[in-house]
């Protein structure tokens, strides 16, 4: 009988991957076609956003590999999270014209830190040492956000 539950638990999470829809919901309802975002609105509406940061928080690739079965799913889960720690930043001291309002050359991107599945990082460290160091992608330089770059309209996909 144990044997048979694992291996109902186990197809139950390959079957129920890492959820992204609580960030696709931001992306729909607060960027624009040319991939500006509203981020007042996102600030007087925070639920998803704050959502989907606590939900990162407590699963990554790191601490819960079996809802990330392929390199792609990691890849999007990463690239989502960089997406979301940086909005985040924003929305938190919003009202703000840029990123570089924030202080780029005082550490927006080195001193503040996020979590993902359990573990504290900055934006610089979960840009080079994972998404650069470990995917070797040479078009995640587009796929993630900096505040400056137009976001796209839909959660990365794996």
């Amino acid at each position: 009988m144990p044997v048979l539950c694992l291996a109902a638990l186990a197809a139950a999470t390959l079957s129920h991957p890492f959820d992204h829809s609580a960030w696709d919901r931001v992306l729909k309802a607060h960027v624009n076609g040319a991939g500006e975002v509203d981020y007042a609105a996102i600030q007087r509406d925070r639920r998803d956003l704050d959502q989907y940061i606590a939900q990162i928080g407590r699963t990554s690739p790191a601490n819960r590999p079996e809802l990330f079965p392929s390199r792609t799913a990691r890849l999007a889960y990463w690239i989502n999270a960089y997406n979301a720690f940086v909005t985040r930043g924003v929305v938190d001291h919003y009202p703000t014209r840029s990123v570089r309002d924030l202080g780029v050359l005082s550490g927006f991107f080195w001193r503040n830190y996020y979590t993902a599945g359990g573990a504290s990082m900055t934006l610089r460290s979960l840009e080079n040492d994972i998404l650069r160091a470990q995917f070797k992608e040479p078009r995640v330089h587009f796929a993630i956000v900096c505040s400056a770059n137009p976001l796209e309209r839909e959660a990365a996909r794996p």
